[in-house]
This record gives structure tokens, sequence and C-alpha cells, in this order.
């Protein structure tokens, strides 16, 4: 099973947003998510963003513009400039 019947057999039972991570994200994020058909990734270290992420869906917001966020939107790819990359790295929650 590769990524895109992995993400429609998921889609196919459960409304859960889809988001990418791991090396593959980290290489080559907008070909691993037009394989996919998935819409988003976190490329690189996904602890900075992730749980930002977790409660934008949480609040039904958008988290497509968050830095570390790779999407594509209406068949645009875009990638935001990681927040480590920018020395502007959240602090990591301790749980």
């Amino acid at each position: 099973m590769n990524y895109g019947d992995a993400a429609v057999l998921v889609q196919s039972i459960s409304k859960a947003e889809i988001i990418l991570g791991g090396a593959a994200a980290g290489v080559m994020p907008e070909q691993l998510l037009r394989f996919s058909g998935i819409k988003y990734a976190v490329p690189g270290n996904g602890e900075h963003v992730f749980t930002e992420i977790l409660s934008r869906l949480a609040k039904k917001q958008d988290f497509s513009g968050l830095p570390g966020v790779a999407s594509i939107i209406d068949g645009k790819f875009r990638m935001n400039e990681h927040p480590a990359a920018c020395g502007n790295a959240a602090p990591l929650t301790n749980f």
C-alpha cells in the first residue's frame, strides 16, 4: 500500500485531516503531496509546528499559512519557511 492508497482508505472512513511528515516530506514535499493527493505536509522538524496545527484544527481554523507547513491548494504548491530556518522556532511543549 502506498501513500495514495492509504489516504483514500483513511478518507473513506474518517473526516480526519491527513498531514504528512517524515523524511520524504522533507526531501520532496511537493512530489509527495501530488502523488498522495493529500493537501498538507510538515517538512523537517514538526515538533515546532504540529501543536499549533492541532490547536487550529480543533478550532476549525486554517493552518496552511503556518511557518513549516507545505500545502497544495487548488493545484498550487506552497511551502512556508520553517520557523527554525528563520530563528523563530517556538519552544517545545513539555507533555
